[in-house]
Formats: C-alpha cells, structure tokens, sequence
C-alpha cells in the first residue's frame, strides 16, 4: 500500500468545545453537506427510529459555524486578542457542533425498501451450551461471563478459521491493536457502553483517559490509518485487509457460544475510492463465505438486507447471513461517513468503506445444534478429528 500521513491536525474537537471529557478527534467539521437536503435527513432519521429534530440540529450548527468563520479570519489576520474572544463565543455554541456529529449516516435507497423491523438479538433459540456442558466440551467463567473451549473444539474451531481465511489468501493479513481509546470509538459513531472501559489505573468512570478493549472490528482495524491519504495511482483498488481473532464486548444476559462477552470473529475492511468497487467487494466476499457455510459446513442459512432500524449509526447499507435468527455474517456499507470523521482520504477525496464480519464462535455454535439433531458433522472438521486422534495414538 503506498500512502502518506497527515501530520496537522486542524479541525481537533477539544480546540472548539469547553468540556473536559471529550476526546481528540480530527473529524472534517464543514459538515453543510448533511443539511444540504433537509426533508431526506428527517426521513433517514424517521426511518431509523431516532427522535431527533434535524431543523433544530441544522440551526445550532448553522450558528456555530459562523462563529468558527469568524474566528478562522481573525485568527488568519493575526488579530489574537479578537480571535480569541471569537473562540471563547464558538465554544459556547460547542453543542451545535457537537449534534450534528452525532447524526447518524445517510441511509441507502435499498435499506429505505425494507420493511422495518428489529429482532431481539437475545431471543433465538439454542441448545448447543447446554449440550456441550454435559459433555465437559465448554467451562465458563461466570464472574467475566466468557466460555472456554475444551477437547475438540478449539480444533474445529481452527479448521474453521484457516478455511476462511484461505478463501481470501490474496488479501493483505493485518494484526489490529486490541484496545483503542474513545477517540476512535466516537469517531465511528460507536456506543462506548459495548465495550469495557479500562481507566489505566485510574479510580474513575471518566471515559477522558480510558482504553476500550474491542478487540477485532471496525474501530482496531482503522487504527493504523488515521489522518491518511493513500495514492490512487500506485494502489490496487480496492485495498481489502483481512485479519481474525477475538472481539470483546459488554456483558450481555446469555452465557454461551453465541452471546459470551470475547468470541472470536474473522473481520475483512475493504477501502475503495468509488462506492461501487466497494459493494462489489462487499457482495463478493458475503456470497463466498456463504458457499462455505452452506456447502462445506452444511449450515442452513439465508441472507437478508438490513431495514433502517436494524442499522448502527454509521452504516449506510447492511446485509446479514443468518442461521434461525443468528447472525453469523454482516456486511456494513459506511461510504465516507466513518473516513471523513477520522480523516481517511485518497488522492482525489475521502474513502469509500464496507466491512465485514464472521463469528465463528457462532458459526462452531450452529455446527453443534445441527449434531444435536442428527446431523453429520461436515467432513472438513470430522478429518479434523480424525487427525487428532491419530496423532494422539502415535504419540
């Protein structure tokens, strides 16, 4: 990959607001292109379900920014006792700022023809903890809620993983940082109350000076490339990374392989400078995975568009490969929403997004509750198994 980085830092929130407890974020802060047309940004925000007033956001923007002109002119004629009484104004106006970075992302013409609905993520029905309980298969930790693989499962769950990632030898193999800082989670637009907080010896819930464990997503996979510009003429477009391990998350209600807290997830970013060349990524990556969930590991699944409700704030589009209501697969479209917030760019403007997930600790969850009602399991893990137990003899 040939790019360069951005070393200035213009637009830092913490420059404009007077609040403590905010993080450093280089988002584009000319955001007039959202209001450009009021009446679609109050349907987007309808059909998301959010209650939010875009007419009263747009005015308390519109006022900030013209407090941020003016200071930007004095502070260009060098006149510094009047830009700073212009910053001292702007910063009171911080929240107009502020609320129209936390609008969510333009949704797209295919999400708006769903039919809106949203799915309890907790309400679908399994029995492959219990059975792998029984069978002394999983331990868990009740305090942490995480679960253990034990005996053959860390095997299958390999061979699952390699399978994978084999299907995308020809991508670029990253290794994300696991803990990243609020910056980069707001940044994306992201929820910090689903990830844990780590306050680096501090006795404080101030999320100012904390690290979120997040493991592999979104956010740790875009660490590296923050305030970037990548060079449209000596890269392949679009540049596809692609990396797996474990994703760590709030605590949820279930104890088992599909709700635990660190589940592991092969994860794949895709960067294009045209919204086309990403889709077509995107479409191209979730119909291979789902050859080889359905045919190499026997899975009954089927995909499915996300309806506005369904999306985080930050996708556009989204499509999920599902197993009786458990999704295994999703794709998420960002377009520039997430690249103009961390300032990632190419030669000719800001880049075009997707990103895609699998959770193999459900996929392995799926293959279990298949067992348990008298399927086979597939021939690529049972070879698995078959290996292990011969190497075992021989030993």
């Amino acid at each position: 990959m040939r790019m360069s980085r951005l070393h200035f830092m213009k637009n830092l929130v913490a420059r404009f607001c007077p609040v403590g407890n905010l993080h450093v974020i280089d988002p584009q802060v000319d955001l007039k292109h959202i209001f450009a047309n009021p009446a679609l940004l109050q349907r987007d925000l309808a059909a998301r379900e959010l209650n939010i007033d875009a007419s009263k956001v747009q005015t308390a923007y519109e006022e900030w920014w013209k407090l941020y002109e003016q200071f930007n002119r004095l502070e260009q004629k060098d006149a510094k006792t009047a830009a700073y009484e212009a910053k001292k104004e702007m910063k009171l106006s911080y929240e107009g700022l502020l609320d129209a970075l936390a609008l969510p992302n333009k949704l797209s013409n295919e999400t708006l023809k769903q039919r809106s609905i949203k799915k309890d993520p907790l309400g679908y029905h399994s029995n492959h903890f219990r059975y792998l309980a029984k069978q002394g298969l999983l331990s868990t930790n009740r305090t942490t809620e995480t679960v253990n693989l034990i005996g053959y499962l860390p095997l299958m769950l390999k061979a699952i993983r390699k399978a994978v990632i084999d299907l995308f030898s020809e991508m670029i193999p990253i290794s994300p940082p696991h803990l990243v800082r609020a910056a980069l989670l707001e940044g994306c637009n992201v929820d910090l109350a689903a990830y844990s907080q780590f306050n680096e010896g501090k006795n404080t819930s101030d999320s100012k000076d904390s690290s979120f464990l997040v493991g592999h997503s979104l956010t740790t996979t875009l660490a590296p490339f923050i305030r970037t510009v990548f060079s449209k003429h000596t890269n392949c477009w679009p540049i596809c990374l692609h990396s797996s391990g474990m994703a760590y998350f709030a605590k949820s209600n279930r104890l088992d392989l599909i709700s635990c807290r660190q589940r592991e997830q092969y994860v794949q970013l895709v960067m294009g400078t045209s919204k086309e060349e990403v889709q077509t990524r995107l479409m191209e990556t979730v119909k291979t995975i789902e050859r080889f969930l359905r045919h190499d590991l026997q899975l009954q699944i089927y995909r499915r568009n996300l309806s506005a409700p369904e999306l985080m704030l930050s996708e556009s589009s989204g499509v999920v490969v599902e197993d009786d209501d458990v999704q295994l697969i999703r794709s998420s479209f960002y377009g520039e929403y997430v690249s103009r917030r961390l300032n990632l760019q190419f030669t000719d403007g800001f880049l075009q997004l997707g990103f895609v997930t699998v959770d193999l600790y459900r996929v392995l969850a799926k293959i279990i509750d298949a067992t348990i009602v008298g399927n086979d399991l597939p021939p690529i893990l049972r070879s698995t198994i078959k290996k292990s137990r011969e190497s075992t003899k021989n030993f």
